[in-house]
């Protein structure tokens, strides 16, 4: 996913406002410098995502396994060097599935996110 296409952190209270554009920074700056690659570990990424546990990761991937080979995304050309299928799959993904995780529904954050309050927000919080 490009930063262009990262979701944009909760904006729920506008005195924590310059700490939630840190936060936001800070993640683009770990996209940039690397720290997510296509072969970095995976708990890299349930973090990234803010995903609870091992377990919901675990589901977490294969509804995106699933999500890819039904729409024809080829895991041989999004591992290579083309960005726009890597892309073009996480972003209808998101849009597929994205409020499941992202939703403002309390009891769905709960359900799958960390408990922290600088957590993402789909889709009203997504960046344009």
């Amino acid at each position: 996913m490009t930063n262009t296409h990262m979701l944009k952190m909760a904006s729920t209270n506008p005195g924590r406002e310059t700490e939630r554009q840190k936060s936001e920074d800070h993640l683009r700056h770990l996209l940039e410098e690397g720290f997510l690659t296509q072969r970095a570990p995976y708990n890299r990424f349930q973090n990234f995502l803010d995903l609870k546990d091992d377990n919901v990761f675990a589901a977490f991937r294969r509804k995106l396994e699933s999500f890819a080979d039904q729409n024809k995304y080829s895991w041989q050309e999004m591992a290579g060097d083309d960005s726009w299928k890597r892309n073009a799959c996480a972003t209808r993904f998101l849009v597929s599935f994205g409020k499941e995780y992202w939703g403002d529904h309390p009891e769905v954050r709960e359900k799958y996110l960390i408990a922290d309050e600088d957590t993402c927000s789909w889709s009203h919080d997504q960046k344009q």
